[in-house]
């Protein structure tokens, strides 16, 4: 449901919609593991999505997606930026809100991958 009386500040109308959610962490400023995690959407629209997850992410996170209907149906598969973090009362849950990134992501290069010619000096 939109809210009614309030001004949206967002740029489309949001829906409450309950998909599958993975999500894995792309970059981030905390370690956290690689693996995905599995969730559900609290609502959606066309810029982004909510959900709820136990683990706190940092404004600014990035984030790969995969939203599935139906567990077959793939509505959107790509990269998150999140803009919005809310710890639950209970302080076990946080409320994510994300903002689908449309931007090509490279990966990040490792040191060790990189191989650097060194000189001996006499």
């Amino acid at each position: 449901m939109v809210k009614q009386g309030n001004i949206e500040r967002r740029k489309s109308i949001r829906a409450k919609r309950i998909l599958s959610l993975q999500i894995r962490p792309f970059r981030t400023r905390r370690k956290m593991p690689s693996k995905w995690i599995l969730t559900t959407t609290e609502d959606m629209s066309m810029d982004g999505l909510s959900f709820y997850t136990e683990y706190e992410f940092t404004l600014g996170d990035l984030l790969d997606l995969v939203v599935v209907m139906a567990g077959a149906l793939t509505i959107y598969q790509g990269y998150a930026e999140v803009v919005r973090v809310e710890r639950k009362r209970t302080g076990v849950y946080f409320f994510t809100a994300v903002k689908f990134s449309s931007r090509v992501v490279k990966p990040s290069v490792s040191r060790k991958s990189i191989r650097v010619k060194s000189r001996k000096r006499v």
